[in-house]
């Protein structure tokens, strides 16, 4: 299936540079069996990464042919809600939602099959799961994504609202039968429901959107979801300029930085002040925050906010306070007792580091050095003598003596003057399963 997915995106990219370079809507191959061949498999598959890709590509044939659109939207649109056919509703979004520049006029608009006919199938399934809700939910995804001005918060506030509470309750519910994509979809829709940060009602959706993810701390402890609730609440606070809303095969979201992507002034202050409220709640909040969970997730979100918009070199993290303030976290969660939040807590600090100038950089070493030694919390100190390699994992110092605990590490950083390694000491320490596999060694 993997493979699949990856001859997929080739072809998207195929298509992606044909359209980029003409302007010519006739095209030289035969799109109706490429398209008729994507909604066949489109109607058959189940695996979410696959669909999405195949959406993309089936959008990307089509293009401006806007009979075939129209037809196929029909169609699909019926017999998905007649016989309940999970993958029909990925064929839907891929045809009323065109890419690479193409228009689609239809009767009904996108906010029309979200509100009338997926958001019911959507309620449905939270009541009675099934694959089809989890189709359902990846296709509005798709939408919004790719079309993100779908739903306002003028016209669709009523929609955006409900879609919103919905999810939320998928994604924090202790039931068993909803799956572990459903609830990760769930959570992107509610990240792509920020609006347009350039008007006063994209502030009330990001609001809606904003307040619904740092809920999902209190629910139940799912430690693969937070990572997800992190890139939705980075998606939120761009809004409608979230570059998991750019078109993935024309623009490469670490080739571009926050000022390029927003290219407006007020825009570009209206994030970064997002950015910056967000990090000094979620630091509030975990100081005083009993819940243990709670605690971890927020952990995970100060992460992957705190790693994107400093790949994207947000202008809100250029403080020495803030970044120290989030080291501060991140060592506090070392003290945490299970191996995630010290894994994430690990992570970041190297990220912080990354971020900071070389002045900043050496207050981080001292505070790094004294937190380590001297501890964040009596009940989980970091003691000098806590080992953190097992015996000859890490080999000797020049003069033949061990490297397994913080003082031995902390005694070699010093002798070879560079303090700095203990930050890379620690990442080596903290290697977990799931992390590397969602997010990258």
């Amino acid at each position: 299936m993997f493979k699949h997915v990856h001859l997929v995106r080739i072809a998207s990219c195929f298509q992606a540079a044909y359209r980029s370079s003409t302007t010519n809507d006739q095209t030289t191959i035969d799109a109706n069996s490429s398209s008729l061949q994507c909604v066949q498999k489109l109607r058959d598959s189940t695996r979410m990464e696959f669909s999405n890709a195949l959406a993309y590509l089936l959008s990307a044939l089509l293009h401006n042919d806007q009979n075939a659109r129209l037809r196929l939207f029909k169609d699909s649109k019926n017999d998905l809600v007649e016989k309940d056919i999970p993958g029909l509703a990925w064929v839907c979004a891929a045809a009323i939602t065109p890419v690479l520049g193409a228009a689609f006029k239809s009767d009904l608009s996108a906010s029309e099959l979200i509100n009338t006919t997926f958001l019911p199938i959507i309620n449905n399934g939270y009541h009675r799961p099934s694959s089809t809700l989890e189709s359902t939910l990846g296709a509005v995804g798709f939408i919004l994504q790719n079309n993100p001005i779908a739903l306002n918060h003028v016209d669709h506030k009523k929609t955006i609202t409900e879609i919103i509470e919905i999810c939320e309750k998928i994604a924090v519910s202790r039931q068993d039968s909803f799956t572990q994509k459903t609830r990760e979809s769930g959570t992107r829709v509610i990240g792509f429901l920020s609006g347009n940060i350039d008007s006063n009602e994209g502030e009330d959706s990001f609001k809606l959107a904003i307040a619904s993810l740092n809920r999902f701390g209190e629910g139940p402890p799912q430690q693969e979801l937070q990572l997800t609730v992190g890139e939705a609440i980075v998606d939120a606070i761009m809004g409608s300029h979230a570059f998991s809303k750019r078109d993935f095969y024309l623009l490469d979201a670490d080739e571009i930085t926050l000022a390029a992507r927003l290219q407006n002034e007020k825009s570009l202050e209206i994030v970064n002040e997002r950015i910056v409220d967000f990090i000094n709640k979620t630091l509030a909040d975990k100081k005083i925050n009993k819940n243990q969970h709670f605690r971890r997730a927020e952990l995970v979100w100060l992460l992957v906010a705190v790693q994107n918009f400093g790949k994207w070199r947000a202008e809100g993290l250029n403080n020495g306070d803030l970044l120290s303030a989030v080291q501060e976290a991140f060592a506090d969660g070392l003290t945490e007792n299970d191996d995630f939040s010290q894994d994430i807590s690990s992570k970041g600090m190297g990220v912080v580091y990354g971020l900071a100038d070389q002045t900043l950089r050496k207050k981080l070493v001292e505070s790094l050095m004294t937190t380590l030694t001297e501890g964040k919390r009596s009940e989980a100190k970091v003691q000098e003598d806590t080992k953190i390699f097992a015996k000859s994992e890490m080999g000797t110092t020049p003069t033949g003596e061990k490297l397994t605990t913080y003082k031995e590490l902390l005694t070699l950083a010093s002798d070879l003057n560079q303090p700095d390694l203990v930050y890379k000491f620690m990442q080596l320490a903290r290697h977990n399963a799931i992390w590397n596999s969602k997010m990258g060694a």
